[in-house]
Order: structure tokens, then C-alpha cells, then sequence
């Protein structure tokens, strides 16, 4: 029981200190994550300070590392109107300090890439306690809004798959669609 609360408690204060939206506090403003053309998340926890010249200037950043432990991804996908579709991810780190950090997804055309990466604030701590750690995470994929057809998925480049939507996964009424199949 006590184990469980401790880590109740854990992913709590995870959740409660984690944002994925920027957030300016004083002179510094921090972005999450920023995605490049080719590849989502890549920099992160970057922190700008605006300075006395009206401008920014660049104080930190961190090159998102991509979690290599990653031994299975399942797809499940809900029966449900819109449908809904996850990859749920499972492995075992090396040690007790390495997390799960920020999940970033990018579509293309029928392709949706998602990249899972590790915990920037604890990846390299010298002061690890050499455990093997499972982990396991739903990953919702952004489904709603897309065009009936055959799409693609890929985890960190090494783990694909594809799933279909037999009809458009938006309601009528709503005109606005995010993706289309070519």
C-alpha cells in the first residue's frame, strides 16, 4: 500500500510540474519543444531571457534524446464513433533514473511519426542505482479529423505499423478537417 501511494505521489507531481504549452515567468521564457521540418521535438526545454535591447537572448536548450529500450508496441484502436487509436509502448530501462519524457507526433500524408523521448532532467545523473526499470505508456495517436483510408505509424523509426479508418473520423457538422489521404 505505502508503495503504491509513494508512487501515486510520483506521477502526481509529474503531471502537475510538467506543460507541453510555453510559459513566460519573469524575464524567461521557456518552450517545451520545438519541431523541425522533418522530425517533432528535437530541442527542448528551451529558455529564452528577454533583455534590456527588446530582444531575446538564447540561454538553454536540450537536443531531445530518443529512448532506445523500447521492446513492443501494440495498437489499440476503440469501436467507438470518432474512433479513437493509441500505441501502447513497453520496455525496460538499464537504470532507476532514466523516465519517459515528452511523446511529440508529426502527419504527413498518411503517415504519422511519433518520437518518445527520454527525461531530459534525469539523463544523465551520475547517482543512478543500476535497476532494472519496466515502463509502459499508452500513446494516444491524433486520429480525429482525418480522412477515411489506410494509415502508417512509426515509434522512434523502429517500430511501424499501419491501421485503417473505414470512414471520415470527424462529425459532419464540423467542416474542418486536419489530414488528408492522397
Amino acid at each position: 500500500m505505502k508503495k503504491r501511494l509513494i508512487m501515486a505521489g510520483l506521477l502526481l507531481s509529474t503531471l502537475v510540474n510538467a506543460t507541453d504549452r510555453p510559459y513566460f515567468e519573469g524575464k524567461v521564457l521557456t518552450i517545451p519543444s520545438i519541431d523541425v521540418k522533418s522530425e517533432a521535438a528535437v530541442y527542448q526545454d528551451v529558455k529564452f531571457e528577454y533583455t534590456q535591447k527588446n530582444s531575446w537572448a538564447l540561454l538553454s536548450f536540450q537536443r531531445g534524446k530518443k529512448i532506445q529500450e523500447i521492446t513492443q508496441v501494440n495498437l489499440i484502436e476503440t469501436n467507438d464513433f470518432p474512433k479513437q487509436v493509441f500505441l501502447n509502448i513497453s520496455g525496460v530501462f538499464n537504470n532507476g533514473c532514466q523516465q519517459l519524457g515528452q511523446i511529440a507526433t508529426q502527419i504527413t500524408d498518411n503517415l504519422i511519426e511519433t518520437s518518445v523521448f527520454y527525461n531530459n532532467e534525469h539523463i544523465n545523473n551520475p547517482f543512478c542505482t543500476m535497476v532494472m526499470t519496466p515502463f509502459s505508456q499508452a500513446i494516444p495517436l491524433p486520429v480525429y479529423g482525418l480522412k477515411a483510408g489506410t494509415y502508417h505509424y512509426n515509434i522512434n523509426h523502429n517500430f511501424t505499423g499501419s491501421f485503417t479508418l473505414s470512414r471520415d473520423n470527424f462529425f459532419r457538422n464540423n467542416s474542418k478537417t486536419l489530414n488528408t489521404v492522397k
